[in-house]
């Protein structure tokens, strides 16, 4: 069950996986900008209907699908996105 458009991704068509789920604007620029320079076409899909606009942010989060056979080289290609967050926490933890 969701509430709110909470809870579990759903697929907006066939043949889409989901890529990644975000939480503010500034990832889903930089995930955008790298999946158009690399002509992969994406769809996505905001949690929590209009909040989002009410809020000034994905508080819910927002879904990024891409094509089946595109998932391999998207995950590719934002991943040093994410290594570089998890260096950064990794160093925040140490101090």
């Amino acid at each position: 069950m969701s509430i709110f458009g909470i809870g579990k991704s759903h697929k907006p068509m066939e043949n889409v996986e989901l890529l990644v789920t975000f939480f503010d604007f500034g990832t889903r620029s930089v995930i955008e900008s790298i999946l158009r320079d690399a002509d992969i076409p994406y769809i996505i899909k905001e949690r929590g209907g209009s909040l989002p606009i009410i809020t000034g942010s994905p508080m819910l989060g927002a879904d990024i699908f891409v094509r089946a056979e595109d998932l391999d080289a998207a995950t590719k290609l934002i991943a040093p996105i994410f290594e570089a967050d998890e260096a950064g926490e990794e160093e925040s933890e140490e101090e």
